[in-house]
């Protein structure tokens, strides 16, 4: 019989400084796409330039030269950090998940968990929607959320994740595995709890143009790889809904390529 509904876990309200700490901290992981590949393209812009200058300039005085020389060496630093982030490999930080600054994200989101109390027993959780972000799916592996209600071991990101200097390293840490199925396969036959947002990245361009944008979005059509992952491995499947993952974050109208070009980088092989 399965147990009562209920609330399993109500984050606290607020802590000062809550709003500062996640905007600063959502600026350095979620927006690292942007913002490691433009420091990338600056550095190197910066060391083009300084080349340029330092032939041209052969008679200048040498206090300007020093000068160039100093903005020369910065610009390679920082061009040979973005490509260590970039390629460097990465280790599983276990201890990462339970750190208590987890809680104060889960504060500033307001975090209310609400059902049965899950098995002890290993389940593949199916969390939708994806959202913008997939906040949702990072914080059931992280804090409270993770001791004492989901316990997962894995969540499965898309492969395009892995590119992304700075959030390629969280995910790294956090122990990730990508969305390919032998990897998957590999995990639940170890015996781990796993956890999938089923929508992928096709869910972070809803709400679309003309639809409502108050509503909630979840794309399971086409989808089911990992149904049948459950079922070959004989792992009870929980679906999980996250209500305000579609209103979480806004993104800009975009050209319909720029869905397209994120669909083909994901490559899921579930």
């Amino acid at each position: 019989m399965p147990s009562p509904t209920k609330i399993l876990y109500e984050a606290k309200k607020p802590r000062p400084g809550t709003v500062i700490f996640t905007s600063a901290t959502s600026f350095a992981i979620v927006a690292s796409a942007f913002w490691v590949p433009l420091a990338f393209a600056w550095s190197a812009r910066r060391i083009v330039s300084m080349d340029e200058k330092n032939s041209d300039e052969e008679e200048a005085l040498e206090r300007k030269k020093t000068e160039r020389k100093k903005k020369k060496r910065r610009a390679i630093g920082i061009f040979i950090l973005c490509a260590i982030l970039a390629w460097m490999p990465i280790r599983r930080w276990r201890w990462l998940h339970q750190l208590s600054v987890w809680d104060i994200w889960f504060e500033h989101l307001q975090v209310k968990v609400i059902g049965e109390e899950p098995p002890r027993r290993q389940l593949l959780y199916a969390i939708v929607p994806h959202g913008v972000f997939p906040f949702s799916l990072g914080f059931a592996a992280l804090g409270h959320l993770r001791e004492k209600i989901f316990r997962l071991e894995r969540i499965i990101v898309a492969n395009a994740v892995m590119w992304v200097p700075v959030l390629r390293h969280i995910a790294g840490w956090l122990g990730v595995i990508q969305a390919d199925r032998e990897k998957v396969s590999a995990a639940l036959s170890s015996g781990a709890t796993v956890a999938v947002a089923p929508g992928g990245i096709g869910e972070m361009f809803y709400p679309r143009p003309g639809c409502p944008p108050d509503h909630e979005y979840a794309l399971l059509r086409q989808r089911k790889g990992f149904i049948r992952m459950a079922l070959q491995h004989g792992v009870p499947l929980v679906p999980v809904y996250v209500f305000g993952s579609n209103q979480l974050l806004r993104r800009l109208p975009m050209p319909a390529i720029v869905e397209r070009f994120s669909r083909y980088i994901q490559y899921q092989d579930l």
